[in-house]
């Protein structure tokens, strides 16, 4: 089955199709075969889950993984250098007491985050690297706080294998 078969966002029909919630309904918009996020004038926050029911949580087992494709394909990305992590994406589990989105127009700042664990991406997304580091990945730590991903504050970095020694580089 095709993402978006349906031309909407708001259904879910798993393993194909999950309904997508965003904090500005007007920011993300789905067409047949197409999802598009506009409107960027300021932070969102698009939010999916794995599963329909919250209280049935998906377990993966040792030695299992768990495989997310996006295809992203900007159209403007901003040519001011900049070592702000301005595009976070992550995969978080809301089994152990988070309270998920069930709409949209939900506050990215005051909500959903508190009993959230997972990980997350924080990349520099502008055409010049000032960032010498300008890709991480965070774990999630600071659970009391109810901004899902808001701050790097609540996560702690997670050694891993990016490439070092960017500031100055294309970023495109």
């Amino acid at each position: 089955m095709t993402p978006w078969s349906t031309g909407m966002r708001n259904d879910t029909a798993l393993p194909a199709r999950s309904a997508w919630f965003a904090t500005s309904a007007t920011s993300l918009t789905a067409g047949t075969g197409y999802m598009l996020g506009t409107n960027l004038t300021s932070s969102r926050l698009w939010l999916t889950y794995f599963t329909a029911n919250a209280a049935s949580p998906v377990s993966l087992a040792s030695g299992q993984t768990l495989k997310v494709t996006l295809t992203f394909t900007p159209t403007t990305v901003s040519t001011a250098p900049s070592s702000s992590t301005t595009m976070r994406i992550g995969l978080f589990d809301y089994a152990d007491g988070g309270t998920r989105v069930a709409a949209d127009t939900f506050s990215s700042s005051g909500a959903n985050g508190a009993n959230v664990q997972g990980y997350a991406l924080f990349l520099n997304f502008t055409s010049t690297f000032t960032d010498n580091t300008p890709m991480r990945v965070f774990r999630r730590t600071n659970l009391s706080s109810t901004n899902l991903l808001g701050t790097t504050g609540d996560f702690t970095s997670v050694p891993t294998n990016a490439p070092t020694g960017m500031s100055g580089q294309s970023g495109l």
